[in-house]
Order: structure tokens, then sequence, then C-alpha cells
């Protein structure tokens, strides 16, 4: 059985475990999963997974489907996420950081950006490796009236 990696958050589908709690079983192949599945983390399309002997390309997923909206959702579960485990300062400033990508995206945000609301508390790992690097992209994210000064202090914190 094979793995698969979603490069937007680093979520792995295990094809032998499946997803039961979502209704795909173990033994499900990642050829019989429907084409709208989507990571149950993130929320990305099915295109953006890698089989896992394929390393991910994280930077390349970032720069062709993290719109606005994408940005968002993504922020937005981050900032439930801290909410789930006790990190009051932590969620503010994700959702300071959420609040600016969602105002970018305007009145039609991406699908990514609706599914947000469909989020569980604690989805999404603040503390990960995809979190770290996402930080560590929006470094370079210099336009006015970005909040750096979050994004800053969640790299101190996280």
């Amino acid at each position: 059985m094979r793995k698969y990696t979603c490069v937007v958050c680093g979520y792995v589908y295990d094809e032998a475990a499946g997803i039961p709690d979502k209704g795909i079983a173990p033994g499900t192949q990642w050829d019989s999963l429907p084409g709208n599945f989507r990571c149950p983390l993130c929320k990305a399309q099915k295109s953006l997974f890698k089989q896992l002997d394929e390393p991910p390309e994280p930077e390349q997923a970032a720069d062709a489907e993290m719109s606005p909206g994408a940005l968002y959702a993504i922020c937005d579960r981050l900032a439930q996420a801290c909410d789930g485990q006790g990190l009051p300062d932590e969620r503010e400033a994700f959702e300071q950081i959420a609040a600016y990508f969602k105002a970018e995206a305007g009145d039609t945000p991406n699908t990514l950006a609706g599914e947000a609301n469909q989020r569980e508390p604690g989805d999404m790992l603040p503390q990960s490796d995809q979190t770290r690097a996402l930080l560590d992209a929006l470094l370079d994210y210099s336009v006015p009236d970005f909040p750096m000064d979050a994004v800053i202090f969640l790299i101190q914190n996280l």
C-alpha cells in the first residue's frame, strides 16, 4: 500500500489506514478516492498530493496554489488550532494574518476559503514544520498593511 502527502500542509494519506472517521475504509487505494477528495486538514485538492516516495515541493505548491483565499483558510484553521491548544496570543496573531488574507481575497474567496467554516478545532498543528515553512515564506511578504509583527511573533513563539 502506498502513502501520499499533501504538499500544502504535510498531511499523509495512508492507503492501508484509510480515513475511517471520514468514511474512507482502510485499504482504499488513492486512485479509488473520488476526484473531489480534499485534504482533511487544509482542504487542498487531490491534485496537491504527491506519492510519499516522491519528495513534496511545498514552495512550488505555495507559489502555484496559495491564493489569498487559501492563505486565509489555512491561517484561520491555525487560529482555531491555537484556541484548542490554549494559545490565545498565537490564536490572535493567526487571526490577524487570516483577516489580512480574507480582505485580499475580496468578495469571492476561492473554494478552499469557503471550506474554512467546516474546520474542526485542532485539526492543524501550529507547531508543525509546514506551519514554520509557511511563516518563513510570509517573511518575504512585504506589502503595506501586512501584519508582519504577527508573523514575527509566531516565529519566535511556536
